[in-house]
């Protein structure tokens, strides 16, 4: 499967085992450049530097942050990004993140894949 230049993924999910099932959900799909953050801090430090294709991120995170700056910061650099939730929707969610696309959890392979295909990063 050819990809683009840049098939560089980020994904910020701050629960370990669903972390862990995105990447391998990435890698089966041969985007094996994952790069994976529990923190919107740590996510945000990773986008001063790098620039990916495409970005999944939990709105919810621990400690009671959420996703917001990093929605901003990735729309702001014109990468696009889906937003993860057990919610269905994002109630509290800024603008940035409320525009986004949702893929509910637990994530299914054939969601994310149709996804990733239709903003052609597939």
């Amino acid at each position: 499967m050819e990809h683009p230049a840049n098939s560089t993924v980020m994904v910020l999910e701050d629960e370990p085992i669903i972390q862990m099932s995105l990447v391998s959900a990435f890698e089966e799909l041969g985007l094996t450049d994952v790069h994976a953050f529990s923190t919107s801090e740590d996510a945000l430090e990773h986008l001063a530097t790098e620039t990916p294709a495409f970005a999944l991120l939990d709105h919810r995170l621990a400690r009671g942050e959420t996703s917001d700056a990093v929605g901003r910061r990735l729309s702001e650099m014109g990468v696009p990004f889906a937003m993860s939730s057990g919610l269905g929707e994002l109630l509290d969610a800024s603008a940035a993140l409320a525009k986004a696309p949702v893929l509910d959890k637990p994530v299914k392979a054939q969601d994310l894949r149709n996804h990733l295909i239709s903003i052609g990063v597939l």
